[in-house]
């Protein structure tokens, strides 16, 4: 009796670590060791509960930027037929200011497929959605610039011409489009897709030297006062305080994320990334992550789906008194949040070593 309970142990023993051999702990992408920011967040933890993202037509990643270059370790997660540029320049994989390139690598760079970096989401359905342009002026200097009509097309276009669940990556300053309510033109836009539409958009980089913060937050970031669906998003550095330029209004800004990454560059090699612009894809890598582990186990995206991911990125961070009120990002506690609201039964691949999920944050 006792060797045969033995051989059943053995056996289960035997299937249990087989099939934590088929969940994607690590990846073979070769700078991923320089990558500490994942784990610093908890990324991987999804990753190894089989997480790693998806290329599902009816999940769309949109990097809203200055163009995306078709970097190789991009392009087998981008949708090249779909992609558009609303300016002059009609390529939207022309990426002059190295900006939507590096935007792009951060949050869905290929994982486990030997080249490079690893992006938060491994698999992702990327559409690249060209809104600016790099301006040259006589003394040599470069600079970003948006079009703000083009913001504004590419939005509309976004809820009549693509369907689906959309992650908005919007690394980007539209000051022009608010007005005196805070919301203008573009925030009823976004507004009007909250049932399916979630924009994560840097807070801005206006601290000045010697000031401690900044309250301000750039549009449309100031647009998560007022709207369920947008997601404002500020930068902690190396010591998990503020980065002294990242801006982080405490009432508007849902959560701090890393900054100073590797990623994707638009030469088609590699390079550091940082400021708010680089800790948004970080924010929307994970909830796009998040989206797809929902739409996997059966939920039905709606607006209320979409309200409790930002709920999760704020309740779900790890709480940091250098940060006030403001969470710092932390993917495994989100997603524990997400699983429990939507009661997904899926038992937690974490070792009881890590202790109990702690109870959501509140802000006062």
């Amino acid at each position: 009796m006792k060797k045969s309970v033995l051989v059943i142990f053995a056996i289960l023993f035997c299937l249990r670590v087989a099939t934590h051999a088929a969940v994607p702990n690590e990846v073979n992408d070769p700078l991923r060791p320089q990558q500490g920011y994942l784990d610093e967040i908890g990324v991987p933890k999804l990753w190894n509960s089989g997480i790693i993202g998806s290329s599902r037509p009816d999940l769309t990643f949109v990097v809203l930027d200055n163009g995306t270059s078709l970097h190789p370790d991009l392009l087998h997660n981008m949708d090249t037929a779909r992609s558009v540029s609303f300016v002059e320049n009609r390529d939207p994989f022309s990426d002059r200011g190295n900006h939507g390139t590096k935007v792009a690598g951060v949050a869905c760079g290929v994982g486990n497929n030997a080249m490079g970096i690893t992006g938060v989401a491994q698999r992702c359905n990327i559409l690249v959605m060209k809104v600016g342009e790099v301006v040259e002026y006589p003394d040599g200097r470069k600079e970003n610039t948006v079009s703000e009509g083009a913001v504004m097309t590419a939005f509309y276009s976004l809820l009549t011409n693509v369907p689906g669940v959309l992650v908005v990556n919007a690394s980007i300053i539209a000051d022009g489009l608010v007005d005196s309510t805070g919301m203008g033109v573009l925030g009823r836009v976004i507004e009007a897709g909250k049932d399916r539409m979630i924009v994560f958009a840097a807070a801005g980089n206006d601290t000045q030297p010697g000031s401690n913060y900044s309250y301000r937050v750039r549009y449309p970031c100031g647009l998560a006062k007022m709207l369920p669906n947008v997601v404002c998003v500020t930068s902690f550095g190396r010591n998990h305080d503020f980065e002294w330029y990242a801006n982080h209004d405490p009432i508007i800004t849902t959560v701090a994320a890393p900054t100073v990454l590797l990623t994707t560059s638009a030469d088609g090699g590699y390079g550091l990334f940082g400021g708010t612009s680089a800790s948004t894809p970080v924010a929307a890598g994970v909830g796009y992550l998040w989206l797809s582990g929902l739409m996997d186990k059966g939920v039905r995206v709606d607006a209320n789906v979409i309200t409790r991911i930002k709920q999760a990125m704020r309740d779900g961070g790890r709480s940091n008194p250098a940060l006030g009120i403001i969470p710092e990002l932390d993917a495994w506690g989100g997603w524990e949040l997400l699983r429990e609201w939507f009661e997904l039964d899926a038992p937690s691949p974490l070792p009881p070593q890590f202790g109990p999920r702690r109870p959501p944050r509140t802000r006062p």
